[in-house]
């Protein structure tokens, strides 16, 4: 999601300032922006709300992608878990 840092930087907002009107910790943002983790799909309302954009300016990258994987599936045990969007950069 690292749309998230650009539309941060563009309204001069600390990864703090998202972090507290979510009532998150600041690693949490820092994860997202990353990549290396992605919000929980409830706080997408008020993190665009944050960011004066839409939800879905967060995965417009995703309509560009021509061979990419844009999901990996595990076994663990006999149980199927689908990692969303997690290679997609």
């Amino acid at each position: 999601m690292k749309k998230i840092k650009e539309y941060r930087l563009q309204l001069n907002l600390r990864q703090i300032d998202i972090a507290k009107e979510l009532g998150i910790s600041k690693v949490a943002v820092s994860k997202w922006e990353k990549g290396t983790m992605n919000p929980r799909v409830e706080h997408l309302p008020k993190l665009a709300k944050i960011l004066k954009c839409n939800i879905s300016d967060f995965f417009n990258y995703i309509c560009n992608l021509k061979s990419h994987t844009l999901f990996k599936i595990t076994i663990k045990r006999d149980d199927i878990y689908a990692d969303l969007f997690p290679y997609v950069y």
